[in-house]
């Protein structure tokens, strides 16, 4: 009987069983991962040496195995493998042949090549994938079927694949020359074949799982790398690109951090000295169509991190420029390079793959110092040589210093021409401009600034104020812009396909426009403003002076460029005879096809399988180059003008495009989140957690609707999310007013709305009123769309009750109790003392004058109070008029409409559905509509409209004229009265002991200090005004008597003239104060009487013209229903949209005049003859012909 042992074999494999046990004689159960077996004796030397060789590869004490031997019940001592490399290799069998080579000097002999091919790898790989997918068989049951009468047969078996598979990577990775010669093809006989990408894949996804073969592979590459030899240049790369695909250099396989930065800098030293023809092979390979983009992205990530992480220890080591004379940094950017170059012929990676963030934080000298050292030619290192290299963020700022270099450089050149000139430069670009003559004022005010574009640029609308801080600028670019690109305007071709434009073939003779759209486009890079034009990647790309393929055809034309791919896809034979083409260009001019031979006698020449690949090139270079090169000059030329700069040069096409019109990336509502900043609100107050709710719940279109409400734009800037600072702030507390805006500082200003629901409602109603890209705001006075309209109106909601205003809440509707009843103090007191004294003591000294006095007193008297108390009892009762009269049902006239051209409606508080008509505009603080509305006024405690406006003129007339003519008496006397008392407070000495000399008096500041001692004088001075001369010296002896004596004494005639009293002077202040407010008012009223127009059309031009990003503060435009002819019967018409500047109303100063004021001279002073003025027919004529042209043109 053969005497037997027991093996137990620790292979330290992971995916062996933790809770397999098997029992031995001696020691018991055993519970760890093993295989056990009872074996012959026989084997044993064989299982010996079998597994020492196992064991020797890896070098890791983890993963050594460890051999228990026991022999009838007697433990054997563990064997440790001791087998080096050595003598593993030389016990291996050769895969492949090789032969020893000496150098050319024929001394140190060139390593031995023992490649392993392809074949080779694909069984070993094969068996280890069929082996995996199967699962793995139980050592314990293939060990235990092994017999001693076949022990030897066994013992000559294949050996195991996963013992192949060491030994493979163990010798293919033995030198350079054998890495080079191995994994090639071997059905190919080309010397240069390189490896296949899916076979290095497969074997390395294998080795992945292994981590003994990782061991093997990491130490032999470290070898290698360490000593790559003299054949390092030799060949055509092949050792490259299995190296390049090793994971070993990747963090997942070689967690130790040091190793990995160590093996990283040796390949990436290796790759950046190689010859250019390695370059050029190893480009080709990675930039294959079949190349996966997941295995370029690791690629690019593992070079861009080993430079993040240079840089990062030049930043840590406080010496950021430390990085200029790191090798480490120099060999990976030409690395990165590389990759950059496959990358740019696959497209596989965005750009800002390649971008190394951590540059960032070198700090902007440094960066500059770079880029001026780059621009300069300096022999030195610059990372600017590299641009890919540069986050968008560090090329903006690079673009923004060169402009901001180049404008100050201009504005020093005109600083000094001033000092040697007698007319003085502007050191400004300051374009001045009309609205309704926008593109022929900008074209003449750039021609006349050419040597002034890198000025900085600001623009001044004529006719308006305005100082441009931003807003103005915003507003031009994009005016502009629409202006121009609009398909009607005729330079550009719009596609509804892709909807973006291209330049227009046809377009003859428009280079000065085209040139000015190219000024545009670079005044806007320059002056950091996003533009929203619609121009292709195309359009950049040829500022870059890239090539252009199919690709951008596509995005420009693509049913275009669908036919011409079809062309390209045709695999059915006669391409000539299915498709008929020649070698002509075609495209529309104003209606006729215009056909242009690609070629000399191109329209002979049939397009065939043969040349059709050329003649879809000769064809995209036509329609995207040939045929508008004139246009594509102009434009170029206008562009190059301002953006002549090196800056400008590190951008590539996709990121100019950035540049230019901003990300159109989805919104990062977190993102934006985390960068917002609030005013008034706090982040977690629950208005704000329901904005953001709201925020995150509506679809991604609504989302930019909404972005574009706050910041005139609903692109993301190039930088991202992170560049854009939105602003909540809150204007109060809660109500029903619609959130306001104020796009040039990005702010979104909400009040603290109670629930989420009426969040969602006020933002929906915001974006559902943004009309042509300008946000729809609110004013505090015009109410016209600020709440829906009550159900059953045209275009209201389903709203069954109307929106009640609460007057209670309004400070106009307190005022309004408490100016009048002031007001009427005021009046009793001041005709007391004119009626009591002032005559009086005229009537003693000169009558007539007295007579006169009182006349005209008591006439202005009368005519001031007949005229306030006209607007102050004026009803404020609901309009009477509920339906709009019949040339507006019928549509025959001009008057206010919503979007669908129905009249509009008011459905707030008791209108019910009320008419509103052009002028008319809804009262909150009186709660109905006002035709004619101007504004409300808290003195009379009602609004100034059709109906008030003239006896509320007349009341500021006559109450001026009232009051100066009674403060008259009072000046001199109030004067004298006020010298008297501020002589006591300052001389008195009793006040200087009591008052001046006390630290008291400074307990309330200066205010409190003067204000005390002139009531303390005051006070003082009645008390001894009987020991001073009076002021009115008139009294009269008055007698008592007391005790049988007669007593007599003088007593003043007028005692509020002939002291000083508190009283007397607080209605002369008073006078004083409401004749000055009478006289501005008076003016103010003149002033828009005569021009047309009222108070609140005047604010709602103001805040129309705060522009800000383009686009106004409040949208105040009113929409027009305009007739295309007068008393059209057919209703033929268009809505337009009117700005508040429009004179509509205007028909000159003396007419307005007359039709507010009266016919007769004498009419203007008197409150009962109304105004004539109606909204329907007193349009300005010019105005409305106009109107009816733009409403022509939109139909």
């Amino acid at each position: 009987m053969a005497e037997r042992l027991v093996l137990l074999l620790d292979w330290g494999r992971r995916t062996a069983n933790p809770q397999h046990s098997t029992r031995s004689a001696i020691q018991g159960p055993v519970k760890h991962p093993c295989r056990a077996a009872t074996l012959p004796s026989p084997l044993l030397s064989d299982i010996i040496a079998s597994f020492s060789l196992a064991c020797a590869v890896s070098t890791s004490p983890a993963y050594r195995g460890c051999l228990l031997l026991l022999w009838d019940g007697a433990e054997v001592p563990t064997v440790e493998p001791e087998l080096s490399m050595y003598d593993l290799r030389n016990r291996q069998r050769s895969f492949g042949g090789g032969k020893e080579r000496k150098d050319e000097c024929g001394c140190v002999p060139v390593p031995e090549a023992i490649p392993v091919t392809e074949d080779e790898v694909l069984r070993t790989i094969e068996q280890l994938e069929a082996r995996q997918k199967g699962g793995e068989e139980d050592l314990v049951g293939r060990l235990g079927t092994v017999g001693l009468s076949d022990s030897r047969q066994h013992a000559s078996d294949e050996d195991d694949p996963e013992d192949l598979l060491l030994a493979q990577l163990a010798t293919a990775f033995t030198n350079l020359p054998s890495l080079d010669a191995s994994f090639r093809p071997t059905r190919s006989t080309s010397v240069s074949n390189l490896p296949q990408q899916s076979t290095l894949a497969r074997l390395y996804k294998l080795v992945k799982l292994r981590p003994a073969a990782l061991e093997v592979l990491r130490d032999q590459v470290d070898a290698i790398l360490r000593r790559p030899g003299s054949t390092l240049a030799e060949g055509d790369g092949g050792w490259v690109i299995t190296l390049v695909e090793c994971p070993i250099f990747l963090a997942d396989f070689t967690v130790e951090a040091e190793t990995r930065r160590s093996l990283q800098s040796r390949l990436i030293g290796l790759l950046s000295n190689l010859p250019n023809s390695m370059h050029h092979s190893l480009v080709t390979y990675l930039s294959s169509p079949t190349y996966p983009r997941s295995a370029l992205l690791e690629e690019v990530e593992l070079v861009c991190g080993f430079i993040s992480f240079r840089i990062g220890q030049c930043i840590d080591g406080d010496q950021p420029e430390a990085y200029v004379d790191d090798w480490m940094v120099r060999a990976g950017a030409r690395v990165a390079s590389l990759l950059f170059a496959a990358n740019l012929n696959a497209q596989l990676l965005p750009l800002s793959a390649f971008y190394v963030t951590l540059i960032d934080s070198l700090g902007e000298s440094i960066l500059i110092t770079d880029f001026q050292a780059w621009e300069n030619r300096i022999s030195r290192f610059s990372l600017c040589q590299y641009p890919f290299l540069l986050s968008l963020g560090v090329k903006m700022m690079l673009l923004a210093f060169d402009g901001e270099r180049q404008m100050i450089e201009r504005t020093r050149e005109a600083y000094r021409n001033n000092l040697s000139s007698e007319e003085a430069e502007n050191p400004l670009l300051v374009l001045r401009v009309r609205r309704d003559r926008l593109v022929d004022d900008s074209l003449r005010q750039i021609s006349l600034h050419r040597t002034d574009l890198k000025k900085p640029l600001r623009i001044t609308w004529e006719g308006e104020e305005g100082i441009d801080a931003g807003g103005l600028r915003k507003e031009w670019f994009l005016l502009l812009c629409r202006q121009l690109f609009d398909p009607q305007f005729g330079m550009f071709l719009h596609d509804p396909d892709s909807n973006l434009c291209w330049f227009n073939p046809a377009a003859i003779g428009m280079e000065d426009d085209f040139w000015m759209v190219g000024v545009i486009v670079g005044l806007a890079v320059y002056n950091e403003a996003t533009l929203d034009v619609p121009l292709p990647l195309a359009t950049y790309k040829k500022l870059a002076s890239e090539s252009l393929t199919l690709r951008d055809l596509a995005q420009v034309q693509p049913s275009l460029a669908r036919g011409l791919q079809q062309l390209l896809d045709y695999d059915k034979g006669d391409v000539e005879g299915t498709f008929m083409r020649s070698y002509v260009g075609t495209y529309e001019a104003w209606g006729e096809l215009v056909e242009v031979e690609l070629v000399e006698g191109g329209a002979e020449i049939a397009v065939t399988e043969e040349n059709r690949q050329d003649y879809v090139q000769r064809f995209v270079d036509f329609i995207l180059s040939t045929s508008v090169s004139s246009q594509w000059d102009a434009f170029a030329e206008g562009f190059i003008e301002v953006c002549a700069g090196n800056a400008l040069s590190l951008f590539k096409a996709q990121e100019l495009e950035l540049v230019v019109r901003g990300s159109p990336e989805p919104l990062d509502v977190g993102a934006l989140k985390g960068v917002t900043v609030y005013e008034g609100f706090s982040p977690d107050e629950p208005t704000i957690q329901y904005f953001w709710s709201v925020f995150a719940s509506l679809q991604p279109d609504r989302q930019r609707r909404l972005l574009a409400f706050c910041t005139a734009s609903d692109r993301v800037p190039a930088t991202g999310v992170s560049g854009l600072q939105l602003r909540l702030q809150c204007l109060g507390d809660d109500n029903d007013r619609l959130p306001q805006s104020h796009t040039c500082f990005n702010t979104l200003s909400m009040w603290r709305y109670g629930t989420r629901e009426k969040v969602e409602r006020m933002l929906v109603r915001v974006m559902e009123d943004t009309r042509s890209g300008f946000p729809s705001t609110t004013h505090s006075q015009d109410h016209r769309e600020m709440r829906a309209p009550v159900a059953g109106t045209p275009g209201c909601g389903t709203s069954p009750v109307p929106l009640r205003t609460q007057r209670w809440k309004r400070p106009n509707v307190w005022l309004g109790a408490i100016i009048p009843s002031l007001l009427l103090v005021f009046a009793l007191k001041g005709y007391s003392l004119v009626l009591l004294e002032i005559i009086p003591l005229f009537w003693s000294r000169y009558q007539a004058i007295a007579c006169g006095y009182a006349i005209v007193v008591h006439i202005a008297l009368f005519l001031t109070g007949y005229s306030y108390f006209v607007v102050f009892f004026q009803s404020r009762d609901s309009p009477e008029r509920k339906e709009p009269p019949v040339e507006v049902q019928e549509k025959l006239v001009v008057f206010a409409c919503d979007e669908q051209g129905e009249p509009i409606r008011c459905g707030r508080d008791s209108c019910g559905g009320a008419w509103q008509s052009l002028r008319t505009r809804h009262c909150a603080d009186c709660a109905t509509c006002r035709p004619n509305f101007d504004h409300h006024c808290a003195f009379v405690s009602n609004c100034i409209a059709q109906d008030t406006m003239k006896p509320f003129f007349t009341f500021l007339v006559w109450a001026a004229i009232l009051l100066s003519v009674a403060l008259v008496p009072f000046v001199p006397l109030e004067y004298r009265s006020v010298r008297e008392v501020v002589r006591t407070t300052w001389d008195t000495v009793e006040l200087k002991e009591q008052w001046w000399s006390r630290k008291l008096s400074w307990a309330g500041g200066p205010v409190w200090r003067y204000a005390g001692g002139l009531l303390l004088g005051y006070r003082l001075y009645q008390k001894t005004a009987h020991e001073r001369p009076l002021l009115v010296p008139d009294v009269t002896t008055r007698t008592f008597t007391q005790g049988g004596i007669t007593y007599a004494y003088d007593v003043p005639l007028y005692p509020s003239l002939a002291v000083p009293h508190l009283g007397t002077l607080a209605v002369v202040f008073f006078a004083l104060f409401i004749t000055l407010i009478a006289l501005a008012m008076i003016y103010v009223i003149a002033r828009n009487t005569r021009l047309g127009t009222s108070a609140i059309q005047i604010e709602r031009t103001r805040l129309w013209r705060s522009q800000d990003g383009g686009k106004p503060v409040y949208d105040t435009r009113v929409a027009l229903w305009v007739p295309l002819e007068a008393d059209d019967k057919a209703k033929r018409g268009a809505v337009v949209f009117v700005e508040p500047d429009t004179p509509l109303f205007d028909l000159g100063p003396s007419e307005n005049w007359r039709r507010v004021m009266g016919e007769k001279w004498w009419q203007w002073f008197v409150p009962w003859v109304p105004s004539r003025a109606s909204d329907l027919h007193d349009l300005n004529p010019q105005v409305v012909e106009a109107l009816r042209e733009r409403a022509r043109k939109k139909r």
